[in-house]
This record gives C-alpha cells, structure tokens and sequence, in this order.
C-alpha cells in the first residue's frame, strides 16, 4: 500500500492521519513531515498501513471539518487505535487551512474515545465541550520551512451570504424530490440546463468532478453537504448557476454569478 505520506513518518513517535493526498501536501507545507492520508477510506476498507502504525505510535486522527470528515473518523476508530482527533474548523477543509488554523486545529483535539461518545449520541454536531488536551510531538517543525511560508494570512471580514429567492430559478417537482432523496448520503446530482441528471457523485468527489467539466455543461448541483468557498470558486469557474447545500460554511467572496440556497430553502427539510 503506496499512500501519501511525509518523511517523518516511520521514524516519529506521533503519526497524522489526514484523508487525502492534498491534505499531506498542505500539511507538508507547514512542517508537519509525520502525516499520511487514509485515500478515501470511508465505505472502503482502512489501509492496513494505517492499522499498523496506529497499533505502535502515538496517532492523531486530522479530517476535514464536515459530515464526511465525521463519517470517515467512525470508520477509522473503529478498526484502528487512534489515539486522538482534530477536526478542521466547520465547513472547511485541511487541505485549505494556514499554518496557524493547522495549529489551532491540532491543539484543540480530543481522545478517540470521547470523539466517538460524543458523535453517537450527538450524531451531527461537532464535539466543542470537551476539555482539549495537547500532544508534544503533534506540533509542527518549523525550521523545515521559511518564516514567511508559516505567516497567517490577514483575516478576511465576515462575508454575509445572500440567499435568492426560489422564484430565480423554476426548479421542477422532480428535481424537488430528487434532492429531498440525497438527505443522509453524502452524494450530489449534477443538472443541466434542462434540469436532466447528467450524473451522481459522491460528495468526496464533487469539486474533482467539477474541475473535468466543460464550460457551460452543469446548470445547478444539489448536494447533501456544505457549501465551501473552494466548491464555489470551481462552480463559478464552469458556469454553474445554481447551489443547492444542506447549509452555507465559512464564505469569504460569493462569487456573483452563482446562487446559493439550501435544502430548507428549497425542500423545507434540514439536516
């Protein structure tokens, strides 16, 4: 099993676990050199490279701060021993996050145990009471990089979304009920301009799947999942006109030529 991985990661005593490659390379790029991705281990079956690193080194579980973030930290703790969980802050990704949210990140984590108490009796919330504690060796070695790659960038100003109305768009009843079927399977439809299905993805996949597009091929995207600045960027990129999310995460800069709604907007049921 060939996975992304730093150069650290056979010899540090504390290993990363992050999903995907892009995670590592972001990782990386703030001196975090003990992390290795899962690859996209929800629904599959965990690598067993990761099973045995768990077993012997202290193991941090880092996913993305989402509901497949949360589904894939199920997964992994129950066949690996993992010592401890970081999610990313709400509606964002690792891959996305500056040096000094990575930190933030990996000082507020919890015991696996508590991480999955919490998420079986509060299946969708993101665990915040639990008093954080802190591993020595989780913390990044800076002089692997220059001083000015780890400088958080300033901080954007709250961007306030402005949901448009339904009537901007006559979406057809079997749409509606189309998205009201994607409610608990984290999976996206894409439309065209006739409001035909053209395909079905998993939410993991959508911003990939967006990139391969042509120009002008998808029309609106409903999704059981959190609408993101970087799902948006790609969507206006390819002339998508219309979002449809279970909510609205962290937005910096709505593009003007898409519109955003969610599923209560659109189909009066919530996550």
């Amino acid at each position: 099993e060939k996975l992304p991985a730093g150069p650290d990661i056979d010899k540090s005593d504390t290993i990363i676990i992050v999903e995907g490659r892009a995670d590592v390379i972001n990782m990386l790029r703030y001196g975090y050199r003990n992390v290795i991705a899962l690859e996209g281990a929800h629904g599959m079956k965990i690598p067993e490279v990761i099973v045995r690193l768990a077993a012997k080194k202290n193991a941090i579980l880092f996913v993305d701060g989402d509901r497949m973030g949360e589904l894939i930290a199920r997964d992994v703790i129950k066949v690996a021993d993992i010592d401890y969980v970081a999610r990313a802050p709400p509606g964002r990704e690792v891959e996305e996050l500056t040096g000094k949210e990575i930190a933030k990140a990996l000082k507020n984590l919890i015991p696996a145990k508590q991480f999955l108490e919490m998420m079986e009796k509060k299946p969708m919330e993101t665990p915040t009471e639990i008093q954080p504690q802190t591993i020595e060796q989780a913390q990044p070695r800076q002089e692997a990089i220059a001083v000015s790659e780890v400088q958080p960038s300033a901080p954007l100003p709250e961007a306030k979304i402005e949901v448009k109305p339904a009537e901007a768009f006559e979406i057809p009843l079997n749409v509606i009920n189309e998205g009201k079927k994607l409610l608990g399977t984290l999976e996206a439809i894409l439309l065209d301009s006739n409001w035909n299905i053209i395909d079905k993805v998993s939410v993991r996949d959508l911003v990939e799947k967006l990139q391969q597009a042509d120009y002008g091929k998808i029309q609106a995207i409903v999704f059981d999942g959190i609408v993101t600045q970087r799902l948006l960027d790609v969507a206006s990129s390819k002339g998508i006109k219309l979002i449809i999310g279970i909510r609205i995460g962290n937005i910096s800069k709505k593009p003007e030529n898409v519109i955003v709604m969610t599923f209560q907007d659109i189909f009066g049921v919530a996550s």
